[in-house]
């Protein structure tokens, strides 16, 4: 039997966030294909405001389930647990404010144009502080490994 890490449920609010974000991206991936399916009926919102809204959702889930498995499953390959718990939930609310803002700026109509690269100036600060904490989180748990790291350590 393995040894019981606390921090592993560092790992909930994140899956739980994935979840809630690829609900989102098949929400809004449905409400723009009615108007492909059935011409004749609109849909609630037009396609230039929902596709930015399902495209970010779509790889925030990706991300975010991606964070919140290795937060699940690093402590038991390592053999310890996360060195700073706290960077972890402050990653988290980063990254919940960065989607906030990302979906306010959406529907006030405050994009520039540009595919894929929609996010205002706070925004892609809020998501790059996120992933240097994420970073600084991950190699101070897993810089003192006594064995050799295996592969998916570093993919």
């Amino acid at each position: 039997m393995s040894p019981d890490y606390p921090t592993r449920r560092l790992g909930q609010p994140y899956l739980a966030a994935a979840v809630a974000c690829l609900a989102l991206a098949a929400t809004f991936g449905v409400l723009s294909a009615i108007p492909h399916g059935w011409p004749s009926t609109l849909s609630p919102l037009p396609l230039q405001k929902i596709r930015p809204f399902h495209t970010t959702f779509a790889i925030a889930w990706i991300f975010l389930a991606y964070m919140g498995c290795l937060y699940h499953f690093l402590p038991e390959v390592c053999g310890r647990d996360w060195r700073f718990p706290s960077l972890a939930r402050l990653q988290f609310w980063l990254l919940i404010a960065a989607g906030l803002v990302a979906s306010g700026t959406y529907l006030a109509g405050r994009v520039s144009g540009r595919e894929y690269l929609e996010f205002p100036l706070l925004t892609s600060a809020l998501i790059g502080a996120a992933w240097i904490a994420f970073l600084v989180h991950f190699f101070a748990t897993v810089h003192q490994r006594p064995r050799p790291w295996p592969a998916y350590l570093w993919m």
